[in-house]
């Protein structure tokens, strides 16, 4: 995972059942590395924390559907994830 902190990139390893809690306003992204010996990099789910009392008024929030999921995806790249064509998935 690599997220954007003040002028700095991170970037960290993550393992299975890792839960991170990023700051507000935080750009991240999460990409599966390229060991032989590798398990699908799965997310079950982004969350943002609507009960927090800072100054920080997203602009977008976390999704509220899978298809707001799969917008940002390319569509070559959802049709060989989910092995269907593209018009299935609804895009």
């Amino acid at each position: 995972m690599s997220w954007a902190d003040e002028d700095d990139i991170r970037t960290l390893d993550i393992r299975r059942g890792d839960v991170y809690r990023l700051q507000p306003g935080s750009v991240f992204y999460i990409e599966s590395n390229l060991e032989q010996e590798r398990e699908k990099l799965r997310i079950y789910a982004i969350f943002s924390n609507t009960e927090d009392d800072s100054y920080f008024e997203p602009v977008i929030g976390a999704y509220t559907s899978i298809s707001d999921l799969i917008l940002g995806f390319d569509r070559k790249v959802l049709q060989s994830a989910f092995k269907r064509a593209v018009l299935l998935l609804g895009y």
